[in-house]
């Protein structure tokens, strides 16, 4: 009742952060001043970020905010400072996601001064990670290999940026609130250990978290510290890969982080190529990914018949890509696709080097002259002489193909010389047949049709 009979105002839902340390602040009613760079002037260790008011000026307070955007932290100006004026120890829970700062003015005013895990790195997108003070891009390593009983032999490296290595592709996931590095490559995630000179590969469960924090915003340059401490990815050689401790102070603890989103492809001189990709994939016009559904022996010729796949490519799908001889195929990475994979599908795959197999036994290798020598042919696989297949290849087991030393691709499923074809059906005619005889209205780019009694690839 007396406060009642006070009259005061009503209470708005506005929120003042007023204290007895930043009180002037609202009285001079000082705006708030940041400096241009995103960043300066914020230091963060562990959970804390030391932020300087020499370079953020007049701010109130502090909010803390996760990668979605919510508040998780809110701190009043001056705590954890000896005089309560010189910085601010501002809350940030990696655990919880923490990804950015924003200082608080006394009018409401809201201004990004840090970011740490940001909102730009998403856990539902492929990244290239590349030192910025070599190049070199963290890979899993060509000599990361497989055996047949699925032994890991894993390495992490660096090597050249390149658009055509899937072994440089890597993933954030977001797991119990914590940011792990995935590469798809190797199904295995990034971990190791402070101060050593190398990098490893580890099975889920057994990995390290990272916390991001932003060097240069506009850049998008980060560092990348080892589960939330001091220790830091570090390019510390020209090819080599480990932890160590200096924060953004030491170049080789800073990292572009970029999106990747296409894949580069590129076709053999007979215009296919045998792949396998450890991530999710649609292919562009002019390119077909096809499976293999069967084996026909004609002769002494063994044909591995291909079928099409519309659509979305599932992860770790052995494939063989068609198209224009010697060119490049931009295909388009899938993120978090669950495309089941096509059920009948005599192709094998290998995004690691799948080391083991007995000599002889795997198909793989582009054959000599298989453009022309054999009608209906797009290409062939023959037996290699190798005791391991290739990373990110497809291949036949020679065993699938009854110990056939060449097994030619080809679309027909029921091969048949051209000149087989009833001329009633084709001969003078403008109209299009494929290769079983069959009309059509439309041609796909890489296709194999019959035109006015030739064969023609469109």
């Amino acid at each position: 009742t007396y406060v009642k009979n006070k009259k005061y105002p009503e209470m708005t839902e506005e929120i003042n952060y007023i204290n007895g340390h930043n009180w002037e602040i609202y009285k001079k009613n000082a705006k708030l001043s940041i400096p241009a760079t995103t960043g300066t002037g914020c230091t963060r260790s562990g959970t804390l970020v030391k932020v300087l008011h020499s370079s953020v000026k007049n701010a109130v307070a502090y909010e803390t905010y996760d990668s979605n955007d919510n508040l998780i932290r809110i701190t009043m100006y001056g705590l954890g400072s000896d005089d309560a004026h010189s910085y601010t120890q501002v809350l940030y829970p990696t655990s919880e996601d923490a990804a950015y700062i924003m200082a608080v003015g006394y009018d409401g005013e809201r201004k990004v001064i840090y970011r740490g895990q940001a909102a730009s790195l998403k856990s539902d997108r492929f990244y290239n990670i590349v030192s910025k003070n070599t190049g070199g891009a963290l890979s899993c390593g060509t000599s990361t290999s497989v055996d047949q009983d699925n032994k890991l032999t894993w390495s992490v490296a660096r090597a050249a940026e390149n658009a055509g290595r899937a072994d440089q592709v890597w993933a954030l996931q977001n797991i119990d609130g914590y940011k792990y590095l995935y590469n798809p490559q190797s199904d295995c995630y990034l971990g190791g250990t402070g101060n050593t000179a190398f990098t490893q590969l580890y099975p889920a469960g057994d990995a390290a978290y990272f916390t991001f924090d932003s060097v240069d915003e506009n850049a998008n340059t980060w560092t990348v510290a080892l589960n939330g401490g001091s220790q830091y990815l570090n390019s510390y050689s020209s090819t080599n890969t480990g932890y160590w401790s200096g924060g953004s102070s030491d170049a080789n603890n800073v990292w572009t982080i970029k999106e990747v989103k296409e894949y580069n492809a590129t076709l053999n001189s007979y215009g296919f190529l045998n792949t396998c990709l450890p991530f999710a994939v649609t292919v562009p016009d002019g390119y077909t990914a096809n499976i293999v559904t069967g084996i026909k022996k004609d002769g002494n010729v063994t044909f591995a018949i291909m079928e099409e796949l519309t659509g979305v490519v599932p992860a770790r799908t052995p494939i063989i890509l068609l198209g224009k001889k010697s060119t490049t195929c931009k295909l388009t990475l899938v993120y978090g696709d669950d495309t089941p994979a096509p059920a009948l599908n005599l192709l094998k795959g290998s995004n690691l080097k799948t080391t083991g197999l007995a000599k002889g036994s795997v198909m793989s290798t582009a054959a000599t002259g298989v453009a022309t020598d054999i009608d209906c042919a797009v290409g062939a696989l023959k037996a290699s002489t190798l005791t391991y297949a290739a990373m990110n290849k497809s291949f036949l087991m020679t065993e699938d193909t009854d110990n056939a030393q060449v097994a030619y691709l080809t679309l027909d499923s029921n091969p048949t010389p051209v000149t087989d074809i009833t001329a009633a059906d084709i001969t003078a005619s403008d109209d299009i047949y494929d290769l079983q005889g069959r009309r059509v209205e439309k041609t796909v780019k890489g296709g194999i049709y019959i035109i006015k009694g030739k064969k023609v690839i469109k």
